[in-house]
């Protein structure tokens, strides 16, 4: 009978070590949400470009050593040095812009603010280290005014791969971007409950071990 309980006890310790095991190895998911109190620390452009429509820029401060962010755009844009306004070009449509982090940066959470040519929907579509891709909409109701800031943010530790937004009527100018350092990940209540479940098992296991 003892050996029978032990058995099981082992196996019902191996089952829990198993599914913690794959709850550990799954990717993360699309984790990012709307973040209801946007902000960060500021994004401030280099004073080169490399095209009309692709520069760099770094978080913190322009005096980072190397670019922290890529910054990709459909539709030719002027930009100034500093914590500045990427404006459209003339008469060409500033409908889409990209940002990537480089190097070994990892940013939880990413805003902005700007103006629109005319009323419409902004998509944000952002990328985490996993290749999984999360879309998120903002309606403006108003056009060639500042709207408020709009922020993403993952509550799960996430981090931004790339962050797209876009608006095919397109923005007259996008400005004031921030980017935040990952957070760390708040374990879910279901984690907490395997760990003590694995515990307790290892604990009747060198029980019955002295018995």
């Amino acid at each position: 009978m003892k050996t029978r309980i032990t058995n099981m006890l082992r196996l019902s310790f191996a089952a829990v070590s198993a599914l913690a095991i794959l709850w550990t190895a799954v990717p993360a998911g699309a984790t990012f949400v709307v973040d209801p109190n946007p902000g960060g620390i500021s994004f401030y452009l280099n004073n080169e470009m490399i095209s009309p429509n692709h520069f760099t820029g770094n978080v913190g401060g322009n005096d980072i050593s190397y670019p922290a962010i890529d910054v990709v755009t459909m539709g030719a844009v002027t930009v100034a040095s500093g914590y500045a306004n990427i404006k459209q070009s003339g008469t060409d449509l500033l409908t889409s812009l990209t940002f990537t982090p480089l190097g070994e940066e990892k940013y939880g959470d990413f805003s902005f603010r700007g103006q629109l040519v005319s009323a419409g929907t902004i998509q944000v579509n952002v990328t985490n280290q996993n290749g999984v891709n999360t879309g998120l909409t903002f309606d403006i109701d108003q056009a060639r005014r500042n709207f408020e800031r709009i922020g993403i943010v993952s509550p799960d530790g996430d981090w931004i791969d790339a962050v797209n937004i876009s608006f095919a009527e397109g923005f007259e100018q996008v400005k004031q971007i921030d980017f935040s350092p990952q957070a760390a990940p708040i374990p879910e209540p279901s984690t907490f409950i395997l760990l003590a479940f694995g515990l307790a098992g290892v604990g009747l296991l060198r029980k019955r071990s002295k018995a």
